[in-house]
């Protein structure tokens, strides 16, 4: 996916980064420092990130996407367009 747009690209990149830093570095404390920016793009596949209670529903495409040989989401999204089933 190619995102243009710098006000949207920005955030993504600087979340990346972080992301991968800290995917550097062990520990709780460097894994609870990307909770909140998750929280702030409001994510599609994890609607319930914000309670307390488990969110089934990702659990289960997350599982599904790994039986698949996929990653992510946008892995299997490029896939279908590639083979023309989106």
């Amino acid at each position: 996916m190619r995102v243009d747009d710098r006000d949207i690209r920005a955030p993504l990149d600087l979340f990346q980064r972080t992301y991968h830093s800290l995917l550097r570095s062990t520990g709780e404390i460097q894994i609870q420092a990307l909770v909140e920016p998750y929280l702030a793009f409001d994510p599609i596949l994890h609607q319930q990130a914000q309670t307390t209670t488990p969110d089934l529903v990702a659990h289960y495409i997350s599982n599904i996407l790994g039986k698949l040989g996929f990653s992510s989401r946008a892995q299997a999204a490029a896939y279908a367009v590639e083979h023309q089933m989106a």
